[in-house]
């Protein structure tokens, strides 16, 4: 049986401004292009205001309910509107997507009660504190046995701590986040640096990510300031919002290079603003699959990021990337100035970036979301 004859409901217990939610977006308007009929749900929030506005302009059906919470402290959810919301799409494929490393147990009561027939769960968590034998990990992996038919996991490092942590082996599976290619390869670097007031050619490094802990935002003003002296035209610009843009916009204002860091906050354009970047940088401790190195890969830009979980599985030091020990400032200012003193260097990894990129587009990762939903279809559900 075709997915094409159901709906297919995308619930992300998200914020709205991070990369699972564009993953929801992108993977929705992908099955939208091939005929498919699918639908958006997102926690009412003002961070998901934006992403409603980003789904109305690429034709995704999408709404904001207060079914679904999400927040960084992790909101109480409503059993009564969970139940609810569940039965109202209970003949749909319920694709469930989360931050977390697990579905909140009172979302799992929820669907125990309704036991919709089609339940689909990416977890899109970067770190992996959910421990074998504790409590939380037996309620998951008996409501996965019981409630879900598959588990998908953009990385093998969060594959394996879903096995680890009890999740049956024939209800996880292997799905990378993936991005459209295409797009970030075509940015302009004239509007990015317009939008700076400066000149063409300006050499650049560029933090395009969420500005929160878990991306250490501060290191890179840290590597930044280490050679900002050494390249006395570099710039430095953060794009994006998040809770720690207050602290890095302080420090940078007492640093002695304040008027060559910028603060782009958040923006549509990313693509412009990675092809204006001779460097992209990302100190960040974890990752799942990041969306954001997929994106700066795909811009064929020269990336300086860490030796992290997640970023292993798709950065190859000094052949697509330059890679730091998370928390190595002094090692990740070192791969900048390598990379703007040896222009033959910075052009083989931009090279390299590309074809890293090019096996991970929207197509592939769409193609095999489509096989998980037709196997469970086909007659394999919980």
């Amino acid at each position: 049986m075709s997915v094409a004859n159901h709906e297919v409901v995308h619930i992300g217990f998200v914020t709205g401004d991070g990369g699972d939610a564009i993953q929801i977006m992108e993977l929705s308007a992908e099955l939208i292009r091939k005929g498919w009929k699918t639908r958006v749900v997102v926690p009412q929030l003002e961070t998901t205001n934006a992403f409603i506005e980003r789904c109305y302009a690429e034709g995704i059906p999408a709404e904001q309910s207060d079914a679904v919470r999400a927040d960084i402290q992790g909101a109480q959810q409503n059993v009564f509107k969970l139940i609810w919301l569940f039965w109202k799409h209970r003949h749909a494929m319920l694709h469930l997507h989360t931050g977390d490393v697990c579905l909140p147990r009172r979302v799992l009561f929820a669907l125990g009660v309704v036991r919709p027939r089609h339940v689909v769960v990416t977890i899109q968590s970067p770190y992996d504190y959910l421990l074998a034998g504790e409590i939380r990990s037996r309620i998951w992996s008996r409501a996965v046995t019981h409630s879900i038919c598959k588990v998908i996991c953009p990385s093998r490092h969060c594959l394996d701590a879903q096995l680890r942590c009890g999740t049956p082996a024939d209800r996880a599976m292997m799905i990378r986040n993936c991005v459209d290619v295409g797009k970030f390869a075509s940015g302009d670097a004239r509007r990015a640096l317009g939008a700076l007031n400066l000149p063409p050619g300006t050499p650049l490094i560029v933090f395009s990510a969420r500005m929160n802990r878990q991306k250490r935002p501060i290191d890179a003003l840290r590597a930044f300031l280490c050679v900002q002296n050494e390249f006395p035209q570099l710039h430095l610009v953060f794009v994006g919002a998040g809770p720690d843009v207050a602290v890095v916009e302080e420090l940078a204002r007492k640093s002695e290079a304040s008027a060559r860091i910028h603060f782009a906050g958040f923006q549509r354009n990313i693509q412009d603003w990675l092809a204006a970047a001779s460097i992209w940088i990302l100190p960040t401790e974890s990752e799942n699959f990041s969306l954001a190195v997929l994106e700066a890969l795909a811009a064929g830009t020269a990336v300086v990021s860490t030796r992290c979980p997640g970023n292993d599985e798709v950065l190859v030091d000094s052949r697509n990337s330059m890679l730091a020990e998370v928390g190595d400032v002094t090692a990740l200012a070192c791969a900048i100035r390598r990379l703007l003193l040896d222009d033959k260097l910075r052009a083989g990894i931009c090279a390299e970036a590309r074809k890293t990129a090019d096996q991970h587009g929207l197509k592939q990762m769409a193609d095999e979301v489509i096989r998980c939903y037709e196997s469970i279809l086909a007659g394999h559900p919980r």
